[in-house]
């Protein structure tokens, strides 16, 4: 049902790190002596995840899930094959029914919306959420009842997790070694990023046009790795935008070529995603070459594409500190047109003062329509969520 009070939900994003430490809190069985570590201490997980499921039960805020919350808890520690369902359980209890998309899924409708802004002659105006989140964002769900599937990660999948981070950690050695080699400036960097999504696409473009032909000779390996390409996220959006100038008078008969051309012009800068994760590499690129960056950390792709997408639509976001350290540096806050509150464990007094003010600013009518519609009880925080569920599943596994 539709909101009874015309209050909107904010969005807040939570990165796996408060999610996992989340986790720990409510397990009963998990080892008291590896819940308490001095950034993330049990007083304040356990006071944000009070705050927050009782905002989501009061219709205040959603914490959509994300794809990265599934691949990041696909490859927990195989000893403890519940961890898993466990991360599952909580960010669906957070999620208010909402998810956010795939980060190259929301970055491809992104840059449809600067193309067609461009052919039209006008410029992107405000964010619109429908590329960024499933689910009816400012619903109330018409019942208590909250229907899960046990959908886990199949073998297959959480060992193409684990390579693929494999992969993108031996290009990442090489890429250091070229900045620091190098030293690019940060103004370098950041207009080689914002280039990064039309180049690449070049590159592929002009890749599988090989593979069309080795494969038109009967060649296997190629027809496999030609329709893997294909279907990538960047082909996928060269098709698409290919589609929209060929019924453009202006670019018609050279519709892909205009479409290589508009993905390395500035015109992508408009383009939320491409803008804020070009000006994060390029801090990064430049605390590598000032030695403020560890060689031996791993490129936190995950996490740049995952703020990169999801932070312009968010009211707020919690990230791990490294992350924290990025957005606030003043490279990329002088540069970055995302208005979102950012918190972490360096400012985590500030993230529970935030909630708070949620709740202390929500109209006392809205407070009171979700009371007399869900019963007094239902703003209780569900501290037992993973007791009860351990329980429930010693019963099925006795019958």
């Amino acid at each position: 049902m539709k909101s009874l009070s015309g209050v909107k939900k904010k969005i807040i994003y939570l990165d796996q790190c408060l999610l996992s430490r989340m986790v720990k809190m409510l397990d009963p069985d998990f080892p008291e002596s590896r819940k308490l570590q001095p950034s993330f201490d049990l007083g304040f997980v356990r006071a944000a995840f009070e705050k927050l499921h009782q905002l989501v039960k009061l219709q205040l805020i959603v914490c959509p899930e994300s794809p990265f919350h599934r691949l990041e808890s696909s490859i927990l520690d195989p000893e403890k094959p519940a961890a898993f369902a466990q991360h599952k359980r909580v960010w669906e209890l957070l999620s208010g029914r909402t998810s956010f998309h795939y980060w190259d899924s929301i970055r491809n409708a992104q840059v449809i919306e600067c193309a067609d802004a461009w052919l039209g002659g006008a410029s992107v105006s405000g964010i619109n959420q429908i590329h960024a989140v499933t689910g009816r964002l400012h619903d109330w769900p018409k019942n208590k009842f909250n229907i899960t599937l046990n959908w886990y990660p199949s073998v297959e999948e959480k060992e193409g997790n684990k390579n693929q981070g494999e992969h993108y950690r031996k290009k990442i050695s090489s890429l250091y070694a070229g900045w620091l080699r190098d030293k690019p400036s940060f103004r370098t960097m950041y207009e080689k990023e914002l280039r990064a999504l039309g180049d690449s696409t070049r590159q592929l473009y002009i890749k599988v046009l090989g593979l069309r032909l080795k494969t038109n000779e009967g060649d296997p390996a190629a027809e496999n790795e030609f329709f893997n390409l294909m279907m990538g996220s960047e082909l996928r959006l060269l098709r698409e935008l290919r589609e929209r100038f060929e019924r453009h008078v202006d670019t018609k008969g050279d519709a892909l070529s205009t479409a290589l051309i508009f993905l390395t012009s500035g015109e992508v800068s408009g383009c939320p995603y491409i803008q804020l994760s070009s000006l994060m590499y390029a801090e990064i690129s430049q605390r590598v070459i000032g030695g403020n960056w560890r060689l031996d950390n791993d490129m936190p792709l995950n996490d740049v594409s995952a703020i990169a997408a999801y932070l312009p639509y968010c009211d707020a976001i919690f990230v791990d500190s490294q992350m924290h350290g990025l957005l606030k540096s003043k490279r990329v806050r002088g540069l970055s047109y995302c208005k979102a509150l950012v918190h972490s464990t360096d400012n985590k007094g500030e993230f529970i003062a935030y909630l708070d003010s949620i709740l202390n600013e929500a109209p006392e009518e809205h407070l009171e329509i979700v009371k007399r519609l869900y019963g007094e009880r239902w703003l209780e925080p569900y501290f037992d969520v993973l007791k009860h569920d351990k329980a429930r599943q010693a019963e099925d596994d006795e019958e």
